[in-house]
C-alpha cells in the first residue's frame, strides 16, 4: 500500500506544469533573428539600449497607469511591509529613471529595452507573461510623432521580410477627442462611458446617452484620415482639438495605410496626444501600441515631449 501511495504521488510530482498564462521558449530561431534585426536597426539610429528592475514598487505603478489597471497587478508584501510587482509597465520605470537625470543629459534621449512584463489580466485567454521590444524618444520637440513613426514603419518592414507578420493595419487615434467630448460628464459618468467606449459597447451607449446617438455613430466607424476634420466638425468637437488631432495624424512620417478610429482608447491614463495599434492578420490583439505620453514625464516633476511604441512578443 505504501509503495502505491508513493507511486501515485511521484507520478503527480512529474506532471507539474507552466502555471497558466505563462511559458517556456525553446529553440526560438527565427523568433531571435526579428529581435536582432530590430535592436541592430535602432543602434544605427543612436538608440541606446535600458535595463530596469524586474520588480518595482506598488506605488509607482499606482502613480502612472490608472485605479483600474492596478487591479491586472501581481503584489507581494515583503517582510518589511513594502509592495513590490513584477514590473508591468516599463515606460513608467524609464519615465521615472530620467527624472533626475534629465537636465544633465542632450537631448533627444532615445533607448529601447528588451523583457518580460508581467500581468494578470480580466479575460482569461490573454497571457500573464509576454516580452515586450520597445522604444522609447524623449525631448525631440515638435518632430516627435514624424520621427517615432519613420522608425516604426522600418521595424514593420523587418517584421513583414521576414514573414513575422502577414497582412496588417495601422490604426491611430487622438487621445484628446474622446476626453473633450467626454468633459460635459461629471467624472463618475465619465468614467462609465469610457469604459463602454473601450470596450466598444454600443449597445449600453445607446441605452444611457440616446441624445448622443448621432454622435456614438461616427465615433465607432472607421475615419479616413483626410476625412477627420469634417467628422469632428460634425460631432462637436472643438475647434482646436480639431487642428492638433488633424495636423498630427495628416502629417505622420508613414507610408502604411492609416486608419483613425477615435474609439481606441489606450490601457493607461499618461497617453495625452496620439495613440496607436498595429494589428496583424496572424496575431490575436494588437501586435504593437504606443503613443504620445508628456502627461507621464509630469507626474516625475518634469516636461519634456514623449514617445514610443512596444512590440509585444
Amino acid at each position: 500500500m505504501k509503495d502505491v501511495l508513493k507511486a501515485v504521488i511521484l507520478s503527480k510530482e512529474d506532471l507539474i506544469g507552466i502555471p497558466d498564462g505563462f511559458y517556456v521558449r525553446y529553440n526560438e530561431g527565427d523568433f531571435r533573428k526579428n529581435i536582432n534585426e530590430i535592436t541592430d536597426l535602432l543602434i544605427s539610429k543612436g538608440f541606446k539600449e535600458i535595463e530596469t528592475p524586474i520588480f518595482d514598487m506598488f506605488e509607482l505603478y499606482q502613480r502612472t497607469i490608472g485605479e483600474e489597471k492596478t487591479r491586472e497587478l501581481f503584489v507581494y508584501k515583503t517582510e518589511s511591509n513594502d509592495f513590490l510587482v513584477p514590473r508591468y509597465d516599463i515606460t513608467s520605470q524609464i519615465v521615472r529613471f530620467f527624472r533626475t537625470r534629465i537636465d544633465k543629459l542632450e537631448k533627444p534621449i532615445k533607448v529601447f529595452y528588451y523583457g518580460d512584463v508581467f500581468r494578470n489580466p480580466y479575460v482569461l485567454w490573454r497571457e500573464k507573461q509576454f516580452k515586450q521590444l520597445g522604444v522609447e524618444v524623449i525631448g525631440l520637440g515638435s518632430e516627435v510623432e514624424k520621427y517615432l513613426f519613420s522608425v516604426l514603419s522600418e521595424v514593420l518592414r523587418i517584421l513583414k521580410r521576414n514573414m513575422f507578420i502577414g497582412e496588417f493595419v495601422l490604426v491611430v487615434n487622438y487621445v484628446n477627442i474622446i476626453e473633450y467630448f467626454l468633459s460635459k460628464f461629471d467624472e463618475v459618468e465619465r468614467k462609465i462611458i469610457r469604459k463602454l467606449i473601450s470596450s466598444k459597447d454600443i449597445g449600453t451607449l445607446r441605452k444611457i446617452l440616446p441624445k448622443e446617438a448621432t454622435t456614438l455613430e461616427k465615433i465607432f466607424l472607421p475615419i479616413d484620415k483626410r476625412d477627420l476634420g469634417k467628422v469632428l466638425k460634425d460631432i462637436g468637437i472643438d475647434d482646436e482639438t480639431i487642428s492638433k488631432a488633424t495636423s498630427c495624424i495628416e502629417d505622420l512620417n508613414i507610408e502604411e495605410e492609416v486608419i483613425v478610429d477615435i474609439s481606441l482608447l489606450p490601457p493607461f491614463d499618461y497617453y495625452d496626444g496620439i495613440y496607436f495599434n498595429v494589428y496583424a492578420s496572424n496575431v490575436n490583439g494588437s501586435l504593437i501600441s504606443g503613443g504620445r505620453y508628456d502627461k507621464l514625464t509630469h507626474k516625475f516633476g518634469y516636461s519634456e515631449t514623449a514617445i514610443g511604441f512596444s512590440i509585444n512578443f
